[in-house]
């Protein structure tokens, strides 16, 4: 399953550019004309046997984001999250730790609305993550021996955006799936995000 992960979102973005086509109008702007920033405050969720290890943990985010074709966005993500994790000795013992984890991201966003009310509109997307982690203290080589990092993917959907005088504000609902070994670990991210326009 997880060796088509890669494949999958490949598909779903060429699939949701050609929605986007269909749905946005036909008024294209010059890509990169305008651009926005959004401030993010979200809940960490780790899924499937990774809530025995990991767990949640708030996390603080960074949004740029530009028109490129028509309405779809490019957008680039940072995030901070220090989340508590459980490590495992040989004889059996639990301890907990602190991470430190960034969280890069780059992907598209894409627009579909209902027909009968083209302002109301989702957005969909996708694109890669990079994992980057380091423990707070010595954990041991049970779990970590330094800094890690790993590559990535993600899927978003945003609801439609509530306008607050010169702001933007969605909620959303993010899943992340680290490419790490021997098995893929899978994340929950969901929360608010806070627009304004940058340029």
């Amino acid at each position: 399953m997880s060796r088509r992960i890669s494949p999958v979102l490949f598909l779903l973005i060429a699939v949701a550019i050609g929605w986007g086509d269909e749905l946005c109008s036909d008024q294209q702007l010059p890509s990169f004309l305008t651009g926005r920033i959004a401030a993010e405050a979200a809940w960490l969720t780790p899924l499937k046997e990774t809530d025995q290890l990991v767990e949640q943990s708030p996390s603080a985010g960074l949004i740029i984001s530009s028109p490129y074709w028509k309405q779809i966005d490019v957008l680039v993500v940072l995030r901070y999250q220090q989340p508590e994790v459980y490590a495992y000795s040989k004889t059996g013992e639990r301890s907990s730790h602190s991470l430190y984890q960034l969280m890069g991201d780059v992907g598209l966003m894409v627009p579909v609305s209902p027909p009968n009310n083209p302002r109301y509109q989702f957005r969909f997307g996708g694109g890669f993550s990079l994992f980057f982690i380091r423990a707070t203290e010595e954990i041991g080589s049970y779990l970590l021996d330094d800094n890690e990092s790993d590559f990535g993917n993600w899927l978003k959907i945003e609801t439609p955006a509530l306008s607050l005088g010169g702001l933007k504000m969605r909620l959303f609902a993010e899943l992340f799936t680290a490419w790490s070994l021997p098995q893929r670990t899978h994340f929950l991210l969901s929360g608010v995000t806070l627009e304004s326009r940058l340029w």
